[in-house]
């Protein structure tokens, strides 16, 4: 399960926050392998996530 917010903000700016119930140390969408790390949520794909938002929110000129 993925919770997620968004807070507007001004001048087309926002806040988001995901929160993931099966993640531990981990990169959501990422690959097992660590030793260290947690197994990785599937429920997202953080990088896509990422490249989204900031594909969504440019830097204004």
């Amino acid at each position: 399960p993925v919770a997620h917010w968004v807070q507007r903000c001004p001048h087309g700016r926002a806040v988001e926050r995901y929160v993931l119930a099966d993640n531990g140390h981990a990169w959501p969408g990422g690959e097992a392998g660590s030793r260290r790390g947690d197994v990785p949520s599937t429920a997202i794909d953080a990088t896509d996530v990422i490249w989204r938002f900031f594909a969504d929110h440019p830097n204004p000129p």
